[in-house]
């Protein structure tokens, strides 16, 4: 018999600011800066009747800065080169502790930690509309996450430090051809 409680609080705040071009001519762009922040709170309280307790407080700040640009260049009017970049900072701060009272959970130290993460995402690709009813496309981009920690209650006598739980930023490459 498992009793658990579980408490969270979490505040997020964005803001994104974009100048886009006029769409008549020749180019088309979007410029534009965004701006993310994150805090998170939460306890989860367990207790497996007969064998004892255990408890997890945390919390996670994540800050996001972001600068972009979307460019269209329409070599004809069935012709159109799209090429864009975005850069992103993250920074995110862990302040953890895990308590237990039981052979299955392990009692992990009050930590802190902290990672930070920056890329530059670029795309590129061509579009091509021989008429109203019909676009061929090819496009290449990369894109980017950031790395963070697995928080969620640690049961192995090996997890001795929340440090051991993080996990790097990943990317991706991606080329797409299609129609529609």
């Amino acid at each position: 018999f498992q009793i658990v409680s579980q408490e969270s609080d979490q505040e997020q705040f964005s803001q994104e600011i974009r100048l886009a071009s006029p769409t008549d001519g020749r180019l088309d762009y979007v410029l534009g800066a965004y701006f993310y922040n994150q805090n998170v709170f939460g306890r989860t309280a367990g207790t497996i009747v007969g064998l004892g307790t255990a408890s997890i407080f945390g919390d996670i700040e994540s800050t996001s800065l972001a600068a972009y640009g979307n460019l269209d260049f329409h070599i004809t009017d069935q012709l159109t080169l799209n090429t864009g970049v975005r850069f992103t900072y993250e920074d995110k701060e862990l302040s953890y502790r895990q308590v237990g009272i039981t052979p299955f959970v392990p009692s992990l130290a009050s930590e802190n930690d902290s990672l930070s993460d920056n890329d530059i995402s670029p795309t590129i690709g061509l579009r091509f509309k021989p008429n109203e009813d019909m676009m061929f496309y090819a496009t290449a981009a990369r894109g980017f996450r950031s790395g963070g920690w697995n928080v969620e209650p640690q049961t192995s006598a090996v997890i001795t430090s929340f440090q051991q739980l993080r996990f790097e930023s990943e990317s991706l490459q991606s080329i797409e051809v299609g129609a529609k």
